[in-house]
């Protein structure tokens, strides 16, 4: 979703709680959150047959984003 009051330039800000940050690297992050929660990437070769989806984590400069959603570094 993308509204224009929370756009200015390269800037995003969140209309909600005022989260700001670079515009790309918000898309960056959101792209990476949403390939997380699909849970279809699976290893080419599974530890063991049959296996469930493998778990993804994908870095970002502030944190982690996984299945779950975002994990600021530091977090615990």
């Amino acid at each position: 979703f993308t509204h224009e009051d929370n756009r200015n330039g390269g800037h995003f800000e969140c209309c909600k709680c005022g989260y700001t940050v670079n515009a790309d690297y918000n898309a960056a992050k959101n792209v990476g959150l949403r390939y997380a929660r699909q849970r279809r990437h699976r290893l080419r070769s599974s530890p063991k047959p049959g296996s469930a989806d493998a778990p993804v984590d994908v870095r970002v400069n502030d944190g982690t984003v996984n299945g779950s959603g975002f994990a600021p570094v530091g977090a615990a």
